[in-house]
Formats: structure tokens, sequence, C-alpha cells
């Protein structure tokens, strides 16, 4: 969340024929941009695979990713993700981030929980509050 210039960039034909072909992905999580910029690419010396409208099919359709504009950045109704000391990133009442997961391909795998919401914060076990985490590297013991 918060990216200035994208929430996503692909900088070569190797990586996005990963991303075309389902080796690779953003599944079932939030992207949100600073910029009207969800999606680039740094490939100048060849023909792109994939156009960033496509690119952009696949992470929301397949991939079951939900993507915010800066205009809208609040309707991902997460708790205060934009708290650098301490953000908490729990999804609020209503927040998209509570439903649309989908499991298919390689996550349908047994290992995987399956679980309701998307990204990797549990609304009713939210690990980040944890004793073990640290967000201000500063504030870190041994």
């Amino acid at each position: 969340m918060g990216s200035q210039k994208e929430a996503m960039r692909v900088d070569d034909n190797v990586t996005m024929g990963f991303y075309d072909d389902g080796t690779s992905g953003v599944k079932n999580s939030l992207l949100h941009s600073s910029s009207a910029n969800i999606f680039s690419t740094a490939i100048t010396n060849a023909a792109v695979l994939l156009t960033v409208d496509q690119l952009q099919a696949l992470v929301t359709g397949r991939d079951a990713t939900k993507i915010f504009l800066a205009a809208n950045a609040g309707d991902i109704n997460l708790k205060d993700p934009f708290n650098n000391k301490t953000p908490d990133l729990t999804p609020q009442a209503g927040a998209p981030a509570l439903s649309g997961a989908k499991f298919e391909g390689k996550p349908a795998d047994a290992f995987f929980d399956k679980v309701a919401y998307l990204g990797a914060i549990d609304p009713a076990n939210d690990w980040t509050k944890a004793q073990w985490v640290a967000w201000d590297s500063i504030a870190v013991t041994q």
C-alpha cells in the first residue's frame, strides 16, 4: 500500500512469462498505488509479452487481487495502515479484504489454509499483534 509510482512493476519478459503462465502471481491480495498507475513495465528493448491491461486482467481475475487508486485508498478500510510506527492492518467491518479469496491451482494444495479473507491478516487472529513483531526497528531488542 502507498506505493508512490505503481503498485506492481514487471521488469522483463521472463518474469512476465512466469506471471502469464501462472508460475507466479499476486494472489488473494490488495494492491494500492498513490499515483494513477497501478501496473507498469520496464521492458523497452523488446515487444512486451503482456500489456498493462492484460496484466491487470490476470491480477484481478485469475489471482483474485483487488486494486485501489490513490483517490480511494480509504476504501481498503484497514484500521490504521499508514501508521509507520505501529500500523494496524486489521480489516474493518465492510472491508473488501474480508472476502473474495480464491484457492485454485497451486493455492488449492492442502498446505494452504482455505480462508475467505484477502491478504495476510486474519481479522479474527491478527499475527502482527504478536510479541515478536517489531514495526520500529529502533525499538527491537535481542
